[in-house]
């Protein structure tokens, strides 16, 4: 008798434990997969203008310096970041992330007097639906704002 007691227990236990699993949901950072772009100029300069959170700036710095790469003999180029909008919204049995950056990118040679300029808005949004915690909700902000900076490289990648 008292082996089926625990035989019971433990198959309840192992439902209980299956059914909590199983309505949580995990969510991971994300990993960034930057590309490598190439300038002809000799120095860069990156900006930022307003409030940005200080992960964003951490990342747009990061990727800056290790994929914005210079190869030419004269020039600058500069980037501003500025205008970083975040809005939390609650949709059905969750809530949803739109995040946003505008960006001011310019190269300007001395001799010539050349100037390049394009600017943009960068948008990215996210989700979470079901029972999560406070964590996994800061991964989501996270994980947008890294794709804020995917979608930023490739822009300025086809841009130049």
């Amino acid at each position: 008798m008292e082996i089926k007691f625990f035989k019971y227990l433990f198959l309840i236990f192992l439902c209980f434990f299956y059914g909590c699993s199983a309505s949580t949901q995990s969510i991971d950072k994300k990993v960034l997969i930057l590309k490598t772009s190439s300038f002809d100029v000799v120095e860069k300069d990156l900006k930022f203008s307003g409030d940005i959170p200080i992960y964003l700036k951490n990342l747009t710095e990061d990727w800056f310096n290790k994929n914005i790469k210079v190869n030419g003999f004269e020039g600058k180029l500069t980037i501003i970041i500025d205008k970083y909008s975040e809005t939390i919204s609650n949709i059905t049995d969750g809530k949803r992330v739109d995040l946003s950056i505008n960006f001011n990118a310019e190269i300007s040679k001395l001799n010539n007097k050349k100037i390049i300029k394009t600017k943009g808005k960068v948008k990215s949004y996210g989700t979470l639906v079901g029972d999560f915690s406070l964590n996994e909700f800061d991964i989501l902000i996270s994980n947008t704002q890294s794709d804020l900076i995917v979608i930023l490289s490739e822009k300025l990648h086809s841009s130049f």
